[in-house]
């Protein structure tokens, strides 16, 4: 952060004040403002006590008035917003703090030390474009076909092969799966010893740290490597404009740039909210994603507790007597139906004639965008069984290697067989031993990481202030991880002492504090973990 200029920092922070203030839940953001000294806590309390819409305002003006009083705190801000669990509380923070890194030339953290970024000649299908690996790491769009940003899935989707969702398999780089290449992402530079990474990321976002560098040889399946264009993170946007496309084949399904014809494409006066908007049909509740909103039929773009659907799908399911056209007055958010958040172009209506990238690459991404557990986007194994998705070493047990054919979650595999295991009195059960019972617990496990109230009880919390002197035996669910991993626990017993240890020494740290919402947490998920253990075990 040190080679960060402060006047960019301020300058950055003027720009995306707007969507920091419309974050969804700003608490642990402005509680560790509160503890950092940047706020005082009458401020933090008072903008949590405020309804979204004043919320949102209040958090702007406070803001606005760090910027313009006490810009000398501005690098303090950016310090605290880098933390992994205060990024992992908010997409918006991570887009947040993505702008300032990628505004800034060569800024180490991006990709992690000595790593550089590769433009690679990519194919699927009939479909050509170049692969950006400094894009590609961050999870955003990193596939240039002509002037368009496409994501692995919709290139994918491009090429005619969109129905498999295996598209490290799908797309190749000169004739090879890209998978192989993301397995090794090391290269030499020519007339150097030296050997550095291409730029990609491990599912966590970092570098990697021990992968052994090795050069593909030249073969018939993976033919001249020296196409490969090594370029630097700052200039990869503006090279975009530069780049000549080989096309090998017509392409068949084309997305032409044709903007006149595109109905939709009006000038954004988007409100400025949350990316992901609660709505509900009756007593049916969901979560409507705004970039995945195409229109009524289009876009599965409101994600239920099973699945991923369309504006129609959930009215039938709310509403079985429903006329299709009464979709968008009988959804709605907050007060407002869909019909008023078009009008108000909170949402973007994409008429039914509309070839714009989503359009042509619609009902492929039957998935969650970000990963259940960790709330971050990256490289993804999706769950067949429902719409979650995963970083690898995010789920319970970590996933090695890349699934081929079928593969569902931990949730998934367990709720299909929970019906045919057997029940015992608690008494018994707390006995028994954990390697006949071990999807039980990594079910369970694995439920509360997917919690977003889990985020302050996944990594070792001693570092928080004096938490030591209060706590003799510190818990955090990673250890738990590693502790079932490692087969430290013998019987079940065990492993549920550790897990109500987690809950306890929440409570006991915060029992004296003001501000009850890291107490409630742990409460709610004690409560969320002991229902879930009765349900796996009892049978009473």
């Amino acid at each position: 952060m040190e080679e960060l200029q402060h006047t960019h920092q301020v300058k950055i922070f003027r720009q995306k004040k707007t969507e920091i203030a419309a974050m969804e839940d700003p608490f642990l953001l402005l509680s560790a403002l509160k503890d950092s000294d940047v706020i005082d806590e009458q401020q933090c309390k008072d903008v949590l006590g405020l309804q979204r819409m004043e919320r949102v305002r209040a958090l702007y003006h406070l803001l606005e008035e760090l910027e313009k009083e006490r810009s000398e705190q501005i690098p303090l801000f950016w310090q605290i917003l880098q933390k992994d669990h205060i990024q992992r509380s908010s997409t918006e923070l991570q887009a947040v703090w993505r702008s300032l890194l990628e505004s800034v030339p060569d800024v180490p953290e991006i990709h992690g030390e000595g790593s550089i970024s590769l433009v690679l000649p990519v194919k699927c299908g009939d479909a050509n474009g170049h692969l950006y690996s400094g894009k590609l790491s961050t999870g955003e769009p990193s596939i240039l076909v002509k002037d368009k940003w496409l994501k692995p899935s919709q290139f994918e989707a491009l090429g005619g092969k969109g129905q498999n969702k295996k598209w490290k398999q799908s797309i190749h780089l000169n004739g090879c799966p890209l998978q192989d290449f993301l397995e090794d992402v090391t290269t030499q530079q020519a007339g150097a010893t030296k050997k550095r990474t291409f730029g990609f990321q491990d599912e966590r976002g970092r570098a990697p740290k021990s992968k052994q560098s090795k050069v593909p040889e030249a073969s018939k399946e993976c033919p001249d490597l020296e196409t490969y264009t090594i370029i630097s993170d700052s200039e990869a946007e503006e090279s975009k404009e530069k780049i000549e496309f080989e096309i090998h084949a017509p392409i068949k399904k084309t997305v032409p740039d044709n903007s006149a014809k595109k109905k939709h494409c009006k000038d954004s006066k988007a409100k400025d909210i949350n990316s992901v908007l609660p709505v509900k049909c009756g007593s049916l509740t969901g979560n409507l994603s705004r970039k995945r909103f195409l229109n009524e039929f289009r876009g599965k773009s409101i994600r239920t507790s099973k699945r991923w659907c369309t504006p129609v799908e959930f009215l039938r399911e709310a509403f079985s007597s429903k006329k299709d056209a009464e979709w968008n007055s009988c959804i709605y958010h907050e007060q407002n139906t869909l019909k008023d958040l078009i009008k108000e172009k909170v949402l973007e209506y994409h008429n039914e004639d509309c070839q714009c990238v989503d359009c042509v690459a619609d009902a492929l991404d039957m998935n969650d965008d970000e990963c259940q557990p960790c709330g971050q986007g990256g490289n993804l194994i999706c769950c067949d069984g429902c719409p979650r998705s995963f970083h690898k070493d995010c789920h319970v047990p970590p996933i090695t290697g890349t699934p081929s054919g079928e593969w569902k979650c931990t949730l998934c595999r367990y709720s299909e067989i929970r019906t045919n295991e057997p029940l015992f009195q608690r008494s018994q059960f707390l006995n028994l031993e954990i390697k006949d019972h071990l999807l039980r617990c990594q079910f369970l496990l694995l439920k509360i990481y997917c919690e977003p109230k889990s985020a302050p009880f996944l990594d070792n919390p001693c570092n928080l202030q004096r938490y030591c002197e209060v706590i003799e035996k510190p818990m955090w669910l990673e250890k738990i991880k590693q502790n079932l991993l490692n087969k430290k626990y013998k019987v079940i017993e065990e492993f549920v002492t550790d897990m109500h240890l987690i809950f306890s020494n929440c409570a006991k740290y915060n029992q004296n504090k003001s501000n009850t919402c890291f107490r409630k947490f742990g409460e709610d998920l004690k409560e969320l973990f002991d229902d879930e253990l009765k349900m796996c075990f009892c049978n009473s």
